[in-house]
């Protein structure tokens, strides 16, 4: 990732989310880890919080989910974090496997606490989430470390984002920004691919945070520049907190076909013939004797013309060639032969 980070690598980084989707069950968050492995993914990321490190323990009204939320509305917001925790005790486990199966791993931190957690156990990179993109002293600290830091910017402004890049302006080699919407899922009328030209432009590493259904908006975001792609996982067929906006091991995998089709579409700024064009450019016109031509002849429209394929002069010299005497000799469906002219 670092390499990507720096520029070493102008390539497509696809980071597999887990989040919620381990269901409670170590043996579920080790398949789902296995299955972004199969899935041709990067790098897969785990979620670092309690649900007392991310919010409070009550049951006043002000703690209820809005009923406006798509998946989550009117449950209790401690309920739902405990229920989403990736316990603390399970990471040292999950990191040890996705090691052995030669797959990145790291993990959002919600506090301080948990970035500690994460740079204690060894881990090399720290995602920040949309959420906690306000949450200065998590940044201001992270900012300090020697780690790889992913930002996402879902519901921030353009002001908010602004004084993150700031505090992280003396390390851009090392962080990254992800273009974001905090919908879950995510409709495409808010997707707003457009604003990834603005991230861009404070010269950072950017990317897109997918909590869409399919994969439109990642192919848009490669021709904005985007390079590091990041999208839930789930296991086929069953039902999880996240599981809604989330893409199962063969989902998953097209996904990252996509972007790598999508970034290989992109190719190079100049104009020449591919290597696959290199076949076709025999049936390019040019300029062939329509009739035998004697030494001397007046050529003319009725004694050359522009045909294909590619056997004579470019059709470029056509109107110079015209109504001057032939230098050679020529029988019928030869190519003129490119001239001297003065």
């Amino acid at each position: 990732m670092r390499r990507v980070l720096a520029g070493e690598e102008i390539r497509p980084y696809v980071i597999a989310e887990i989040s919620a989707n381990h269901g409670g069950s170590l043996k579920n968050a080790k398949s789902l880890i296995e299955a972004a492995k199969n899935a041709g993914a990067d790098a897969v990321k785990l979620q670092t919080f309690t649900a007392d490190s991310i919010t409070v323990n009550s049951s006043e009204k002000n703690f209820l989910i809005p009923d406006s939320s798509n998946l989550w509305g009117g449950r209790n917001l401690w309920s739902l974090m405990k229920e989403a925790e990736t316990p603390l005790g399970w990471h040292e486990e999950l990191f040890e496997y996705a090691d052995s199966i030669g797959l990145e791993i790291f993990s959002t931190a919600y506090d301080i606490d948990a970035a500690i957690f994460l740079e204690q156990a060894g881990i090399k990179a720290i995602k920040v989430s949309s959420f906690d993109l306000i949450n200065i002293p998590l940044l201001s600290y992270l900012a300090k470390r020697d780690v790889l830091v992913i930002l996402s910017t879902g519901m921030s402004s353009t002001a908010e984002i602004k004084m993150a890049t700031e505090i992280f302006s003396h390390k851009k080699a090392t962080t990254a920004f992800l273009q974001c919407t905090s919908s879950y899922p995510c409709p495409v009328e808010d997707v707003n691919i457009n604003r990834h030209n603005l991230l861009r432009s404070y010269g950072f590493v950017t990317g897109y945070s997918d909590h869409t259904l399919d994969p439109t908006a990642a192919i848009l975001a490669i021709g904005r520049g985007a390079l590091i792609f990041e999208k839930h996982i789930t296991q086929m067929n069953v039902k999880t907190l996240d599981s809604e906006f989330s893409m199962d091991e063969f989902q998953f995998k097209n996904y990252v076909g996509t972007i790598w089709n999508a970034f290989k579409a992109l190719g190079d700024f100049d104009f020449a013939p591919t290597p696959s064009e290199t076949a076709s450019l025999w049936e390019r016109p040019s300029i062939i004797a329509l009739k035998d031509i004697a030494i001397g002849d007046t050529l003319s429209q009725t004694n050359i013309g522009i045909r294909r394929p590619s056997l004579g002069a470019d059709p470029l010299y056509f109107s110079e060639l015209l109504n001057r005497p032939s230098e050679f000799s020529l029988r019928k469906g030869e190519g003129f032969p490119t001239p001297k002219i003065d």
